[in-house]
């Protein structure tokens, strides 16, 4: 989640037509699927609520998530103090890389993620 919220912060930060907030950023057209109703395998994200039947490990995921999108709002997320901090990603697992992704190098591997720095 840290390195995910260091793409956040830094396509904010780097790359104005992602958006010019945090919201903006993560609600861009086609960038991150828990909010593009086109594209997600699920219902759009809302707060998980123990009577709606979420696990408290769930629940514990989604403070942590609170708490790390309060880091990230305040510029203290570990995933931004990187040498190349992260500004892409996509899953390990693609056969088909996405065209941003093509002749480029990954920085790092993190869960099954792979991430990258672009700087253009």
């Amino acid at each position: 989640m840290e390195d995910v919220a260091a793409v956040i912060f830094h396509r904010k930060k780097e790359f104005k037509w992602f958006g010019e907030s945090l919201i903006q950023v993560c609600r861009a057209p086609n960038q991150f699927p828990c909010w593009n109703p086109l594209k997600t395998s699920g219902p759009p994200m809302k707060p998980p609520t123990k009577e709606a039947g979420y696990t408290d490990d769930e629940l514990a995921s989604y403070e942590f998530a609170r708490e790390l999108a309060t880091q990230i709002r305040d510029g203290r997320c570990p995933g931004i103090q990187r040498t190349n901090p992260p500004t892409h990603y996509h899953p390990d697992w693609l056969t088909t890389l996405p065209e941003w992704a093509a002749n480029r190098q990954h920085e790092f591997v993190s869960g099954a993620l792979k991430f990258y720095f672009i700087t253009s």
